[in-house]
């Protein structure tokens, strides 16, 4: 059996625009109860301030400037880079609870790496009605996590983009 603490993980962030935004999705990222092994910004050629939030945060976080191309591209340079046998992706406009990496180690380690996606809920602020996408989509799971053999309905919801690690 694999152990939580043995497992790591690299953050990669893509951002494009969102310099009001991504300072709060780093923090969250550093905030985490299991530290990250590295934190990857992307930057898809933001014209903005982008730049400035994130090397405010000092050798904390590694920057990254391409060419816009898109967010899958951003996402793809970020996991190239990325130095950690596990990579969690987290949109710039996101953030995470303190121990979602944590969950997400623990996920991994009860089922022994067997998955080859892992993705958590997703809740609300109060702001957009609060509550968590699970429960609005009738998903449900026993325990603290589920190892599914075929999670298409649980990583593409009706009218959403795929969820993330």
């Amino acid at each position: 059996m694999m152990n939580p603490i043995d497992v790591q993980f690299s953050v990669v962030i893509p951002t494009y625009n969102r310099s009001h935004l991504v300072g709060r999705a780093i923090e969250s990222a550093l905030q985490q109860t299991k530290a990250a092994v590295e934190i990857i910004v992307v930057d898809d050629g933001s014209a903005d301030e982008t730049a400035q939030v994130v090397q405010a945060f000092g050798d904390r976080v590694r920057y990254v400037h391409q060419q816009n191309a898109g967010s899958a591209r951003a996402r793809d340079n970020g996991i190239r880079r990325a130095q950690a046998p596990w990579v969690a992706l987290l949109d710039s406009d996101d953030a995470w609870v303190p121990a979602h990496l944590e969950r997400m180690a623990n996920a991994i380690a009860g089922t022994a790496g067997q998955a080859n996606f892992y993705f958590a809920d997703t809740v609300e602020p109060p702001e957009k009605g609060g509550g968590d996408l699970w429960q609005v989509l009738g998903f449900q799971i026993e325990g603290p996590y589920q190892l599914v053999a075929d999670g298409t309905a649980w990583v593409v919801c009706d009218g959403r983009q795929p969820m993330m690690l």
